[in-house]
C-alpha cells in the first residue's frame, strides 16, 4: 500500500495491481489522439466502442479530467484493497470527505489545491470506473494481467540502491532520465499493457508514478517481436534519421530540434513520437513537464541484439 513518501531521493519501488491497469486501459481508451499511435491500434478503440452500452459511451465522452486522474491515480496507489477491482473501488467510494483530504492533501503540489467538490469528483471516478470495469476490463484476458504481475515481480527483484535510481529509471522506462537533482522522495515503476508504446507521467509533491509499457504476450514463432518492428520503422524514414544524428550531439530540446530541421512542430512532434515508442531516444524529463531529447547510448547495440535475436533464434 502506497504511504507517504520518505527515505531520501531517489528510492524506486516498482508495483502492479489491478486498479493501476484499469486506469490505464481507460484512459488510452479517452485519449482519442493517441489510437493511432498505441500499439492496439484504432481499431481497439473502436471495437470496444461498439461493446459499450449507450449510457457508458456518453459518459465517458466527457470524463477527461485532471482533477479526476489524480484522484484516481494517488487512491489506486494507496489503498489497502486492491487486489481486485470491485474491492478497490468499495473501499474508494466508502472514503469520508475527511479521508479523502487527509489521503491527497500531502501530495498535492503547491499552488495546486484541491477541488472544492472533491466528494463529488470522487464519486464520479467511482462510477465511470465500475462501469468501465463491467464493460471492458472485466473481459481483459487473464495473461495480459498475470504477464503484468510477472513483470513487476521481475523488476522489482532488480531494485538497485538511491545511488543507480536513475539508471534503473531509464532502464526500465526505454529512455526517461529524470533530473537527478529534482528527483523526488519516491518513483514509483508501474508496468502497463494498453499504453504501449509509451510511458504515462504522474506527478505529485515528493512523488513520481511512471506507468511504462511491458511486453506481457510472446509473439507466434516465426512473426517479428513489437519492439523490432517499432525499431526498424522508426529507421525507415529519413528525417528520423536526422534527427537522430542531431541528437547524437547532446541533449536538445524541441524547439532547437524544429529550428535545426525546417521542419514543421506537428512534423517534428510525429518524428519524435516514433522515436521515442522505438526506445531510440532519451527524453530527459523535468519535474514541472519540460523535456529535452538525446540518442539513447545504448541505440546501436540494441538494434543488433533485437535483430540478431529474431533472425538467429
Amino acid at each position: 500500500m502506497g504511504e507517504p513518501a520518505g527515505g531520501g531521493p531517489g528510492r524506486v519501488e516498482v508495483e502492479w495491481a489491478p486498479p493501476y491497469e484499469l486506469l490505464t486501459s481507460l484512459q488510452a481508451y479517452v485519449s482519442r489522439g493517441q489510437h493511432k499511435a498505441l500499439d492496439l491500434g484504432a481499431r481497439w478503440a473502436t471495437e470496444v466502442k461498439k461493446s459499450l452500452s449507450p449510457g457508458l459511451s456518453a459518459r465517458l465522452a466527457g470524463f477527461r479530467s485532471r482533477e479526476a486522474d489524480a484522484v484516481a491515480t494517488l487512491m489506486a496507489w494507496q489503498s489497502p484493497r486492491r487486489e481486485e477491482v470491485p474491492a478497490f473501488l468499495a473501499w474508494l467510494g466508502s472514503l469520508s470527505l475527511g479521508d479523502l483530504y487527509e489521503r491527497l492533501s500531502p501530495y498535492v503540489p503547491e499552488g495546486e489545491p484541491l477541488p472544492r467538490d472533491l466528494g463529488a469528483v470522487r464519486d464520479t471516478v467511482v462510477e465511470v470506473l465500475d462501469g468501465w470495469n463491467e464493460e471492458y476490463f472485466g473481459t481483459v484476458a487473464e495473461d495480459v494481467l498475470t504477464g503484468l504481475a510477472a513483470e513487476a515481480a521481475r523488476r522489482r527483484a532488480a531494485i538497485p540502491g538511491p545511488a543507480s535510481a536513475v539508471a534503473f529509471v531509464e532502464e526500465v522506462t526505454g529512455g526517461v532520465v529524470l533530473d537527478p537533482a529534482s528527483l523526488p522522495d519516491l518513483v514509483v515503476l508501474v508496468p502497463q499493457y494498453h499504453f504501449r508504446p509509451f510511458n504515462l507521467y504522474a506527478d505529485f509533491r515528493g512523488l513520481t508514478l511512471i506507468a511504462y509499457p511491458a511486453e506481457t504476450r510472446t509473439p507466434a514463432e516465426g512473426e517479428p517481436p513489437p519492439d523490432l518492428l517499432r525499431l526498424t520503422r522508426a529507421l525507415g524514414d529519413e528525417s528520423r534519421l536526422r534527427i537522430l544524428r542531431h541528437l547524437a550531439g547532446g541533449p536538445r530540446s524541441f524547439g532547437d530540434i524544429t529550428s535545426w530541421s525546417g521542419l514543421s512542430k506537428s512534423t517534428v512532434h510525429h518524428h519524435l513520437v516514433a522515436l521515442r515508442a522505438a526506445g531510440l531516444i532519451q527524453v530527459h524529463h523535468a519535474r514541472g513537464g519540460s523535456c529535452r531529447y538525446s540518442l539513447r547510448p545504448a541505440t546501436l547495440d540494441r538494434l543488433r541484439d533485437v535483430l540478431g535475436k529474431f533472425l538467429l533464434t
